[in-house]
């Protein structure tokens, strides 16, 4: 069998009473603070319901109604509010720089998508019902294209799409009658960009959904190039950008593919976890892309925290590429001061006795701050 292998230097005590001084320690990842305000409003019923269940470790079963790793026999989640608390019990091991105790990793919303392939499809509007089908090629010519981010269903996302192309696409003569292509992406890509599941259960993965996003881009670039067309106006929702980034990722290794200049990015509420979203920006502007005058426009928790973490690299970016001076503004204006605190906050982490620093529920308070969002 193989164990969990942490380490407990990389944790820190949850609060001042879960130390292990009445019932077990509970640890948790001091990176998990951004990572929760991106996930649950901390003015909502979600927000108090997984502290507490989190706080309950000191007590409560560890096994009863939980979710067991195959592999690791020590790791398991459960599901509370709607959302999956990932954690790892430690015994004493000789092996081991741990102390027992339950170690609090990861914090998942829970969602299960609907079995539909990434990928591109031709949404249609017709006396106001809403359908989807494969769109046949990877080649756009259309004006624009949506990429979705978070949505329970491949309907759910053709609704945001049709929201966006309301608010910020072209003229439209008939909403009832209206054609336009997506990139959909199965909510279990945006979870995480995977779900926590058994081998035999784990179907497409978001690499692949990156791949084919990878093609769209390269074949769009030649066929339009062939057509003298104008570039294809992205609008990439949320989570979607992360995929996206990937894909940028695999378009600048392609030898044949050296520029992308018949593409053209908006992305609304992006969530770039892995790489940041100022890495991006510097991608899209090396492949000689753009990215349209409002670039990012951000009004919910779930970018905020992450672009808060990365606001001055990503003013930086945007600065180095085209009339930007509105997203700049947009984002230093909401974010510039849960960006202090979050910076503030990740101050009070270093120390070389883990047992002396500030515990998660006291950095959490540090957070002063109300978020604008």
């Amino acid at each position: 069998m193989t164990f969990p292998k942490i380490s407990r230097n990389d944790f820190i005590y949850y609060s001042k009473d879960t130390k292990g001084e009445a019932g077990r320690a509970v640890y948790i990842y001091p990176s998990l603070i951004p990572h929760l305000y991106s996930l649950i409003s901390p003015a909502s019923h979600e927000w108090n319901s997984v502290l507490a269940f989190i706080r309950g470790f000191t007590s409560a079963s560890v096994d009863a109604g939980s979710y067991d790793n195959i592999e690791n026999p020590g790791r398991h989640f459960k599901l509370i509010a709607g959302f999956e608390v990932y954690y790892i019990v430690m015994q004493s091991h000789p092996d081991q720089d741990v102390s027992p105790g339950i170690y609090v990793t990861d914090i998942r919303k829970t969602l299960l998508g609907d079995g539909k392939s990434s990928g591109l499809y031709k949404v249609k509007k017709r006396g106001g019902m809403l359908s989807s089908m494969p769109y046949g090629k990877s080649e756009v010519l259309d004006k624009g294209l949506f990429v979705n981010g978070l949505e329970a269903d491949i309907a759910s996302a053709a609704d945001a799409a049709l929201d966006r192309l309301r608010k910020y696409g072209q003229a439209v003569d008939d909403w009832d009658n209206i054609s336009f292509p997506m990139f959909y992406i199965p909510a279990e890509h945006c979870n995480e960009l995977g779900r926590w599941v058994t081998p035999d259960t784990k179907h497409e993965s978001a690499a692949e959904a990156a791949q084919k996003l990878a093609k769209v881009l390269s074949d769009t670039q030649g066929a339009r190039k062939r057509e003298n067309a104008v570039p294809l106006s992205w609008s990439v929702e949320g989570e979607g950008a992360e995929v996206l980034r990937m894909a940028i990722d695999i378009v600048k290794k392609d030898s044949g593919t050296k520029t992308l200049d018949k593409h053209t990015f908006k992305l609304f509420n992006p969530v770039v976890p892995r790489a940041g979203l100022s890495s991006m920006l510097k991608s899209i502007k090396e492949l000689c892309a753009d990215v349209e005058t409002i670039a990012v426009v951000s009004k919910n928790t779930s970018s905020a925290a992450n672009i808060s973490l990365d606001l001055s690299g990503i003013c930086g970016a945007l600065n180095s590429l085209r009339n930007n001076e509105k997203s700049i503004s947009h984002l230093s204006d909401m974010f510039s001061d849960l960006s202090a605190d979050f910076q503030k906050a990740k101050k009070l982490l270093p120390g070389s006795d883990p047992d002396a620093r500030p515990t998660f529920v006291e950095i959490m308070n540090t957070i002063a701050s109300k978020p604008k969002w």
